[in-house]
This record gives C-alpha cells, sequence and structure tokens, in this order.
C-alpha cells in the first residue's frame, strides 16, 4: 500500500496537516517532493510532542494545496512573509504564528511622545500655525477665561484651513479612485497567525481605499500631503499608516467609535496617538465629524485638516476616552476624504514583515 506522503501528494490526505497537497509534476520532481514531505512529518512530528509548540501546534497547517511545491521552488525563501504563515509544515516554521516571536517589540525602539509630550506638541502648533482654530484645549492660556475664549476645555482638538493644496486634494481623490473603492470595514476576530481580520458593519458604511501600493504611496502630491503632516506633528512618517482615502455618498456614516485599538499597545508599533483627518471636498449638507462628548461638530471644508489625539498627554500609551467621534451622515453632496493615524512607534516597519 502507498505511504501517506504519497497519497498527500496524489491528493487524497487532508486532515493531518492541512490542505491536500494536489501536485501534477514528472516523476522525478515528485521523488523530490515526497522527500521534502517526508523532512516535514519529522518536523510536525517534532511540533506535536515539544512543548514549545503548545500554543501553535492546532494551527500550524499547509494553508494552500500547493505548497509543497512552492516550497520545493524556495518560496519559503523568497517569499517567506507569505509562506511561513500559510505553509508552515513545510517551511518548518510553525514557531512563527506565535505573533509574539514573530513580531518582537524591540526594547530600545524610539516612542515618539513620552508623558507631557501631546501638549507641548499642541501648543507648538497653535503657535506656529496662522489658519489654527483651537475647538478644545486642556486649558487656559494666561490671560483667557470661559468669558473670551471660543473653545470647549478638553482634550486636544483643532483644524487649520488650506493646510493642503487644492491640486493634493484633487490627487488624492483621483488616487483612491484609481486605487478602487470598496466598503469600509472595521477590526474584526483575531486570526490564527496573530493579525485581525477586517469585518464589514452596520455602523460603518461609507467606501474607502488604501494608499498603500507604490502607484499611490509614491505619488509626488500624496507624498506632499504627506510630508506636511510629518513636518506639522515632527513624529516621522514611517510611525504612520497608509493614508485611507475615503467617499461617503448621500446618508452614509461611520457611528460613534474610537481610533485607538487597545490590542496595539502591546504591538511593535504602539497604538494610534493621533488621528490627521483631511478633508478633500466641500459638502453641500452633512457629512460633519462630531465629537459626542466635547459636544463639537466639525464641518468638511476643502483644505482643511482635523487633528485630535486618541491618547492621554501623562501617559501616551492609554486611551482618552473623551476623543470619541463619528462621521455624520452627509445629507447633500458627496464626502471624500483621507486618514492619517499615527502610531506611537514605527508602523511601516512592522507591515512589511506582516505583523499589523
Amino acid at each position: 500500500s502507498r505511504s501517506n506522503s504519497e497519497k498527500i501528494v496524489g491528493g487524497g490526505y487532508a486532515e493531518k496537516y492541512g490542505e491536500p497537497q494536489h501536485i501534477n509534476v514528472p516523476d522525478d520532481i515528485k521523488a523530490e517532493l515526497l522527500q521534502n514531505l517526508k523532512k516535514m512529518e519529522a518536523y510536525m512530528a517534532e511540533v506535536a510532542t515539544n512543548p514549545e509548540y503548545d500554543d501553535v501546534r492546532a494551527e500550524c497547517k499547509n494553508r494552500e494545496h500547493r505548497c509543497l511545491y512552492w516550497a520545493w521552488q524556495g518560496e519559503c525563501k523568497a517569499n517567506a512573509k507569505y509562506m511561513q504563515l500559510h505553509c508552515a509544515p513545510v517551511c518548518h516554521s510553525c514557531d512563527l504564528l506565535d505573533y509574539d516571536k514573530r513580531c518582537p517589540k524591540e526594547p530600545n525602539a524610539p516612542n515618539a511622545l513620552q508623558p507631557g509630550d501631546l501638549n507641548k506638541l499642541f501648543e507648538r502648533i497653535v503657535a506656529e500655525q496662522e489658519k489654527v482654530t483651537i475647538l478644545s484645549r486642556p486649558d487656559y492660556p494666561e490671560r483667557e477665561d470661559e468669558t473670551n475664549s471660543t473653545y470647549g476645555i478638553g482634550p486636544w482638538v483643532i483644524t487649520i484651513d488650506d493646510f493642503i493644496s487644492p491640486e493634493e486634494t484633487e490627487r488624492l481623490i483621483e488616487l483612491g479612485s484609481n486605487q478602487g473603492y470598496e466598503r469600509s470595514t472595521d477590526v474584526g476576530k483575531k486570526k490564527f497567525d496573530g493579525t485581525y481580520e477586517a469585518k464589514q458593519s452596520k455602523s460603518r458604511t461609507s467606501t474607502n481605499a488604501w494608499c498603500s501600493d507604490d502607484r499611490c504611496y509614491k505619488d509626488p502630491l500624496a507624498q506632499s500631503a504627506t510630508a506636511k503632516i510629518e513636518k506639522l506633528t515632527g513624529i516621522p512618517e514611517t510611525n504612520y499608516e497608509y493614508l485611507q482615502l475615503l467617499k461617503y455618498h448621500i446618508g452614509q456614516y461611520y457611528r460613534a467609535h474610537h481610533d485607538y485599538i487597545e490590542h496595539d499597545t502591546y504591538r511593535p508599533y504602539g497604538p494610534r496617538i493621533l488621528t490627521a483627518f483631511l478633508y478633500l471636498t466641500d459638502v453641500e449638507e452633512g457629512g460633519g465629524t462630531n465629537f459626542p462628548t466635547l459636544d463639537l461638530t466639525v464641518l468638511p471644508k476643502r483644505g482643511r485638516m482635523l487633528l485630535w489625539p486618541s491618547v492621554l498627554d501623562e501617559d501616551p500609551k492609554s486611551i482618552d476616552i473623551r476623543t470619541r467621534h463619528q462621521a455624520l451622515d452627509v445629507e447633500k453632496g458627496t464626502k471624500f476624504a483621507a486618514n492619517a493615524w499615527i502610531h506611537l512607534r514605527n508602523f511601516k516597519a512592522a507591515h512589511e514583515k506582516g505583523c499589523t
């Protein structure tokens, strides 16, 4: 009778190591594949008994039916980011399904903010920017009080008009169309590799595109818009998620939520600390950004940036629940916008490793 190895290659044995490996190859190559399969079986025997694999053993599977063939082609090294997770048995990489082992926090990684820096950042911005409007701040400066100020007391919330140019707004809208707007999602369930899936939600009905491939990310006008945020905040662009390009039709919204994601706090890139929200168009009616706790609504205006923190000045790793917010229904017209979420530490390096 044929061995289990032959059955896997032949296409009938899936239960033990994940997807059956349906490989139609010449006999000389099949012989090499069978040798690699025996090595996999020896490796998986170690996984089955070694306590070091207790946390990942159940999820260590070949998740594609061509894993064995791809590994023979050298893809475990050439395409390690994908293969080591989706073809872990044949790549001998089950240990990397443990997020903390695959994506360790660098002990000396710099934080963009230390306690007390958030207030200093906003104080500098409002002192330097001509077209800034303070909507909320932690306290009254000298010679101001509730009788002669137009803002509330709370977390920092500011706008800067004409922050990006008409050319930049038009190009970001065009790039979003080129990328293709799809239904926006929220953070979903934890996946087998420790990252989190995206899920559609009734509380969020907008569409969005991510400015993450080179055609968008390296576009000169997209780069110049991001560079303005970097210069304003003093926080390196490597800490930013890729721009999220947003589109809201009439009746679309995003109900009250917070940008802070708790599990990010324990990850190499840290939590979101700031949101820089760019309005790319005026909106005829509706479409404002509302902060329910602050009783504050900001209306869309082309070129305007809205900036607020997700964390506390005294503890930049902890959520400031007061900046919960929502995108109000668009009542007339179309709303285009762009989101730059800024993290405490380097986000893009973690993203390149598959750790986001």
